[in-house]
């Protein structure tokens, strides 16, 4: 629209200014006078009102066209930063996301978990984590394939994450089949590992591939710490690794 207005005031102002410097060289030429009665219009006061008033409004429509033109400028370059902008949340977006899961991915996990492990040593808050692994998550993937075992992936993300009931609660995909629970200023890890366990036993996914159960299940492990027994950033993980390897231990001497 503004490019049209553009255009139409460019075409219109040309023709003005033409017509006009032709008006002033024939004026300026006595050669081109052929009539008396072009003399007597020439030096009318009528010839001046038409000069001075096609002088100005080749004057004004020029203001005009200099209003449009930077409007437009201007309209073309709040685009610009908007779609930048725009394009900018998308990246930042993507970036933070897994794309299969559709939870926060390892980068915004290492990002958010400095975060909060620095206001549970200022604030001297607790501070947990839940480990999660989809068990046999490779024999899934072997027997239904990599889309159906994504899909899989994707229903026991949302699972877990409808158990997390705070907003500070996230769920992060970090491996293949490990996902981390972050959980700020609360001791209550084990509680809410139980939960996924069981809500993701609710789900009843099919898995004929499994040697254990004909279902998806998962196995979780959790460290809960308070501001003075923290270390270092990957004492939590550890801990919460270890409580994995030692219930999938357990386990196994059960079965």
């Amino acid at each position: 629209m503004y490019a049209n207005k553009y255009n139409i005031l460019s075409y219109f102002i040309f023709s003005l200014v033409v017509f006009y410097l032709l008006m002033v060289f024939i004026l300026m030429n006595d050669s081109f006078v052929m009539y008396d009665s072009f003399i007597q219009f020439k030096n009318s006061f009528l010839f001046k009102v038409v000069f001075l008033s096609l002088l100005f409004l080749i004057i004004t429509m020029m203001l005009s066209f200099y209003k449009v033109s930077r409007f437009s400028l201007e309209h073309n370059v709040e685009k610009n930063l908007s779609e930048f902008v725009s394009e900018d949340k998308l990246s930042k977006h993507v970036s933070i996301f897994d794309n299969v899961s559709k939870q926060y991915n390892k980068e915004y996990f290492d990002l958010r978990f400095d975060e909060e492990y620095k206001r549970a040593i200022r604030d001297e808050l607790d501070i947990s984590l839940i480990v999660i692994d989809v068990n046999e998550f490779k024999a899934y993937n072997e027997l239904y394939g990599k889309k159906e075992a994504d899909h899989c992936l994707r229903k026991v993300a949302n699972c877990l994450s409808k158990q997390c009931s705070r907003p500070a609660d996230i769920v992060f995909r970090i491996e293949a089949d490990i996902f981390y629970v972050l959980l700020p200023n609360t001791k209550h890890a084990e509680l809410i590992g139980q939960k996924c366990k069981n809500a993701v036993d609710s789900l009843a996914l099919s898995h004929d591939n499994s040697v254990r159960s004909n279902i998806v299940r998962i196995s979780f492990g959790f460290a809960s710490v308070s501001a003075k027994n923290i270390q270092d950033m990957n004492f939590l993980i550890n801990k919460s690794l270890e409580s994995l390897a030692l219930n999938k231990i357990k386990k196994t001497k059960k079965e």
